[in-house]
């Protein structure tokens, strides 16, 4: 068969909603939907988000109260903020554990009941806490408490970079660490008491045991999380070396086969730096995984450019039912989302963002920007959009949403 190349449409719309959505000129890499409405933040000082109605009105801000577990030796055991670059250490301008870097901050279910997780980072190792939270009775003051995996992790991570919800009542994080003997994966299995707790390791991976799941997946070679998905039935987990599976939710996982294509294996490793816990998507080597069909789709970016890769069937993917396709250029794949078997896919490039619908190239996006920062799909009245923080080469987020 033909390899599929991008093929012009010109079905799709899109329309910017805000400018600058947080009013401080950050370019924030976190979009998610909890209760019904768009989350956008944390802001540059790492201390507020800003929830959105679908149609782009503002329906406020979120301040944080964030339970320290007194790494941070300000006068104070409740901080406003998950930390912001250039912070002085002790004080409350930095996180909790004296986290310095942009935030992660996404929306999961734990145990069935809706959370906020956290998450923010430290260039330099050292990153023990993650903090899980939940809007106060004002609806205006989002509350946080620690779960510290120092004991866990080691001194190597600098963050998490990927929170993964597969459905079965956990929260897997994907950490950003170098260390040859720190896990790949936490994945947290209950929820926390209104202090913070300290992780306790559960031998069998299951809640009765524990509050946290640690696995060393071999396929990754001690190498950054940049993807955990959930498709056809198995659940990928990424780095820049190596891509593994495992057959249904990770509650099931019994163990990892080793997936990975031999050029992944082989090639250059461009997502190996300091983005930490806050960094887009398109910081790192791996980008997401989505069903195409019957099979899965998976981004990767090179140092040579960007790449799609596909297995035909997820059913039997091994390491070497993987191909590249043709046709996407760009300098960077920014997003590979799912959407019932026909995935969305950004390339960032200096000449304007390019969205595609599996192959299928989406035209009248220009004025989007050159970036995208983060994206996520929303269902409204029986249509699919996909709303998404874009930006220019410099300059503040936009909220934009495209009718696919």
């Amino acid at each position: 068969a033909p390899t599929p190349t991008p093929t012009p449409t010109s079905t799709a719309r899109f329309e910017v909603l805000l400018d600058d959505p947080l009013g401080d000129g950050s370019r924030t890499a976190n979009l998610f939907v909890h209760d019904g409405l768009l989350w956008i933040g944390p802001s540059a000082d790492g201390a507020r988000a800003v929830r959105v109605d679908p149609l782009g009105d503002v329906v406020g801000d979120v301040a944080f109260a964030i339970t320290g577990d007194g790494a941070n030796h300000a006068a104070t055991t409740t901080f406003p903020s998950f930390g912001a670059p250039d912070c002085r250490p002790n004080t409350i301008a930095c996180g909790p554990d004296n986290e310095s870097s942009p935030a992660l901050l996404q929306s999961a279910t734990l145990n069935g009941a809706p959370v906020l997780v956290a998450s923010g980072g430290k260039a330099r190792g050292g990153m023990r806490d993650v903090y899980f939270g939940a809007l106060d009775a004002s609806g205006d003051v989002a509350t946080f408490a620690f779960l510290d995996l120092g004991g866990v992790v080691g001194g190597d991570a600098r963050g998490v970079g990927v929170v993964h919800d597969d459905g079965g009542g956990r929260v897997a994080l994907g950490l950003r660490t170098h260390g040859a003997h720190a896990p790949a994966l936490v994945e947290a299995l209950a929820a926390l008491g209104g202090g913070g707790e300290q992780a306790r390791v559960s031998a069998n991976c299951s809640a009765a045991q524990g509050n946290v799941c640690d696995r060393d997946i071999p396929a990754l070679q001690a190498h950054d999380v940049d993807a955990v998905a959930s498709v056809g039935g198995f659940t990928y987990v990424a780095s820049s070396k190596g891509i593994a599976r495992t057959a249904g939710a990770l509650g099931d996982a019994a163990a990892f086969d080793d997936v990975t294509p031999p050029a992944l294996a082989s090639g250059a490793d461009p997502s190996e730096h300091e983005h930490d816990a806050g960094a887009p998507p398109s910081a790192r080597s791996i980008v997401g995984f989505a069903a195409l069909g019957d099979g899965v789709v998976f981004g990767r970016n090179t140092a040579d450019g960007p790449e799609l890769w596909s297995c035909p069937s997820s059913s039997s993917c091994d390491a070497s039912s993987w191909t590249a396709l043709a046709g996407f250029t760009g300098a960077r794949v920014s997003a590979v989302v799912d959407n019932a078997g026909t995935p969305v896919i950004a390339l960032d490039d200096p000449a304007g963002l390019r969205l595609f619908e599996a192959t299928t190239a989406l035209d009248h996006t220009d004025g989007l920007g050159t970036t995208l920062l983060a994206a996520v799909l929303v269902a409204i009245d029986g249509d699919t959009w996909l709303y998404a923080l874009v930006a220019d080469e410099s300059g503040p987020a936009r909220l934009a949403r495209v009718l696919l």
